[in-house]
């Protein structure tokens, strides 16, 4: 069957969720969704839907992981440094991300909850300015996909301090996850499939076999993991909908706990 794609840009994606939550429950209308579902009630004040209530789970599609990275500079060989460092000068140490609320920004502050480290957070336009501002020396810190920062760290440009996620990375597998490095943190930004909430169980079932289907084929895994993401199939659509749930109940306290509002 023929698909559209319909890019609705503006207010963290809340304007395409928005209409998604108001198309008909037919599953002719489905909403492709990543982090910032979870963490929009608490960046909001007032959504025009409930992120929750109003949908359905349909299918995961990929996780995106990210390493941390530094300026070559700097003495620290790995993350354990980083945070004893950062523990000894609370505050000192800069991180960048691609704006207030962004993956980018709240995996740095989620880091500095979980090791008890102070990160001042620097917002940029992008990720790709990010790095950039790494290596210009600009900021300390920054957080980036394998496909961005891995070709720098090969070239010497950037130093990664580790990779979060419970295993390596197949295309940058010299790089230590955080766990081989004793630092409990494993954090990644979900791409997922939501439906109107009172689309048909059969409906779900349907869409939900058909986008497990592609996220399992070869040329798509491979098409992800270039791009820096990990395939990911899911169980069934009541799983998508549970693991929505506890995005949700993940993300708002960390949002909450540094004030952050976008309205």
């Amino acid at each position: 069957q023929p698909i559209v794609i319909e890019n609705v840009p503006g207010a963290g994606a809340t304007l395409a969720a928005a209409r998604a939550a108001k198309a008909p429950a037919d599953g002719y209308t489905v909403l492709f969704v990543a982090m910032g579902h979870a963490v929009a009630p608490a960046l909001y004040s007032k959504l025009p839907y409930d992120t929750v209530n109003d949908f359905t789970g349909v299918a995961t599609v990929a996780d995106a992981r990210v390493m941390l990275v530094t300026k070559p500079g700097y003495a620290w060989k790995g993350v354990p440094d980083l945070v004893a460092d950062a523990k000894a000068n609370p505050g000192k140490y800069t991180f960048g991300s691609s704006g207030n609320g962004t993956f980018l920004h709240l995996i740095g502050e989620s880091l500095g909850q979980s090791t008890g480290i102070q990160l001042l957070h620097v917002p940029y336009r992008s990720g790709a300015e990010v790095v950039t501002a790494v290596m210009s020396g600009n900021i300390d810190l920054a957080f980036c996909t394998v496909n961005t920062c891995h070709d720098h760290v090969k070239s010497g440009k950037v130093k990664s301090l580790g990779y979060i996620a419970p295993q390596r990375h197949s295309v940058a597998a010299e790089i230590p996850t955080f766990a081989e490095q004793g630092i409990k943190f494993d954090v990644g930004s979900y791409n997922y499939i939501l439906a109107p909430a009172g689309t048909p169980a059969p409906v779900l079932r349907k869409l939900h076999a058909a986008f497990n289907g592609a996220v399992t084929t070869p040329s798509v895994k491979e098409r992800f993991i270039k791009m820096g993401l990990d395939p990911v199939p899911s169980e069934s659509p009541d799983a998508v909908t549970a693991f929505m749930k506890s995005e949700v109940a993940r993300w708002g306290p960390v949002v909450r706990s540094i004030g952050l509002k976008l309205d």
